[in-house]
């Protein structure tokens, strides 16, 4: 039987110039490789909240995909990971992009609406 291997994905990101938005999650090497072809494919815009009236927006899924670093990690540090931190810390939903997002952003913002 082949040895699954894991990735750390590490999403690192900045609302404004104000906020620094960090997250990472565990994830199995071939799981990762099919998110990522996913974004590599997206097209569409999409947006994160990350607070009552804070988001940001991706014009497609290679924006998201530029921020986030993937390392691969051996069986003992992917299990020290889930001992301390449950697989996954701070903000994880950018493993949520999905295709029926209904959120999807308007970047006709250059056209003058007179």
């Amino acid at each position: 039987m082949a040895e699954k291997t894991t990735v750390l994905l590490q999403w690192d990101s900045n609302w404004a110039d104000e906020m620094d938005i960090y997250g990472f999650s565990l994830m199995d090497k071939e799981d990762w490789l099919d998110y990522k072809k996913y974004l590599k494919e997206r097209k569409r815009g999409f947006t994160f909240y990350i607070g009552t009236n804070e988001e940001i927006e991706y014009r497609n899924g290679k924006e998201l995909l530029d921020e986030i670093t993937v390392t691969e990690i051996t069986d003992k540090e992917a299990a020290t990971v889930e001992k301390l931190f449950s697989g996954e810390g701070g903000f994880t939903d950018f493993l949520c992009v999905e295709e029926d997002d209904d959120d999807d952003v308007d970047w006709d913002d250059d056209e003058d609406e007179d």
